[in-house]
């Protein structure tokens, strides 16, 4: 049974089975059964034969296979470092949020230094009013889109559309906290294993099925990087290191001048060649620098329609839990679930 399936079954709210071949369905079933550390450089260097092409149908289908021989925890016999977390959330993601913070404290409770809830401002007394019935001993901070924009680009500052916005936004997020790392997560995902993401000069990157040479183009000159590695870094979380941020920020003369170059772009569209990601930015970037020992780990995201679960609205810490445990018990290999229908 596919891990679509797994979960429709669990919850009972099977549809129609997740259609996938016969080789994708062994491989995902299979690979905690895999000693994987002798296929990284392999899939690594299979990887970089792709980066000068779309990621059409064909290539999609192989970059399937070779994403997953990626481990996906590489520095588990390390410590990790603390970090704080932000969490961005949306109109639709409001029925989600409690499941999703709950299921990051869970399973970083140890390394977690302050919570961000990131919203727009026309959504603060309801995302308050989501949160309310959770039983949490940590403190949160609630902070809209328009204070970050405000403080850290430039006051009233106006984007052509939301993706750009929240694409600037993410690229704000360190500033937020003192801590020296910033884990950036979607409000729509379930995580539901642990990674350990940094600890001292060693550092991982998840690696995405999808690679578009257009982002590296957006970003590949400015930031003065040598080549195009083939790895796509385009995922729905990721640790931010500030430092590293900052020198971003640096590179494009300034968070105002790397917004502008967002948005602009975002209006010329895929067509010009060249079209920015947050994270295909960052993940380029620290896959270059030297100071850093790279690892590199698979992605064990799967995207399902919200249908797929029972969310109840307004939930309390029980059940949050309580679902999260029967998520984990059905699919104990998946790494963390996206609640929209593209993966």
């Amino acid at each position: 049974m596919t891990y679509a399936y797994k979960i429709s079954k669990q919850f009972g709210t099977v549809h129609n089975q997740e259609k996938l071949s016969v080789g994708r369905r062994f491989l995902l079933e299979n690979l905690e059964k895999i000693d994987l550390k002798h296929f990284t450089k392999i899939a690594t260097n299979l990887l970089r034969i792709t980066a000068a092409k779309r990621s059409y149908l064909a290539l999609i289908s192989l970059r399937f296979f070779i994403t997953r021989l990626f481990p996906f925890d590489p520095l588990r016999e390390m410590k990790s470092e603390k970090f704080s977390v932000s969490i961005l959330t949306s109109p639709k993601d409001i029925q989600i949020l409690p499941y999703s913070l709950i299921s990051i404290l869970e399973i970083y409770s140890e390394e977690l230094e302050e919570i961000f809830i990131v919203c727009p401002k026309s959504l603060e007394l309801e995302v308050a009013e989501c949160l309310e019935k959770l039983t949490l001993d940590r403190q949160m901070a609630l902070v809209t889109d328009e204070k970050i924009i405000d403080t850290y680009i430039s006051e009233n500052y106006q984007f052509s559309g939301s993706h750009p916005k929240m694409e600037s936004i993410k690229l704000c997020l360190t500033e937020l906290s003192n801590s020296k790392n910033m884990l950036v997560a979607d409000g729509d995902t379930l995580y539901l294993k642990k990674r350990i993401w940094k600890s001292e000069n060693h550092i991982f990157l998840v690696v995405a099925q999808e690679y578009m040479p257009e982002h590296v183009n957006f970003h590949r000159e400015k930031l003065n990087l040598s080549c195009s590695s083939g790895l796509g870094f385009v995922t729905h979380h990721g640790l931010f290191i500030k430092s590293e941020i900052n020198q971003i920020h640096k590179y494009w003369g300034g968070m105002k001048a790397l917004a502008s170059s967002i948005d602009s772009q975002y209006q010329k569209g895929f067509i010009s060649g060249a079209f920015p990601s947050e994270w295909q930015m960052y993940g380029d970037w620290i896959y270059e620098q030297e100071n850093f020992q790279v690892a590199l780990a698979r992605f064990d995201n799967l995207g399902v329609s919200r249908t797929s679960l029972p969310l109840a609205n307004r939930p309390d810490s029980k059940q949050v839990i309580q679902l999260l445990d029967n998520l984990k018990h059905a699919v104990p290999s998946l790494g963390s679930l996206s609640l929209h229908d593209y993966k």
